[in-house]
């Protein structure tokens, strides 16, 4: 299911990244991380996903998709 989630953030457009970057969805994404039940393998990719989302120039430095951003920085100081 990531892969296709990353498939639709690399090749969808404004409409769809207005979606992903919402904040239900960030939440989301924080709380199946945070779950002690997801395997460690899933919440490592879901990290690097949203790394590698945040420093795409289609979302970097763009006020609208802050919560990308702003969601991978809460993530690094909570996880350190």
């Amino acid at each position: 299911t990531l892969i296709l989630f990353d498939a639709a953030v690399k090749n969808c457009g404004q409409t769809f990244h207005q979606l992903f970057t919402s904040r239900a969805t960030m939440n989301v994404l924080v709380e199946i991380i945070d779950d002690t039940r997801t395997e460690t393998i899933v919440r490592n990719r879901i990290g690097s996903l949203l790394k590698q989302w945040m420093e795409d120039p289609e979302f970097k430095d763009k006020a609208q998709y802050a919560m990308l951003g702003a969601t991978y920085k809460k993530l690094t100081i909570e996880k350190g």
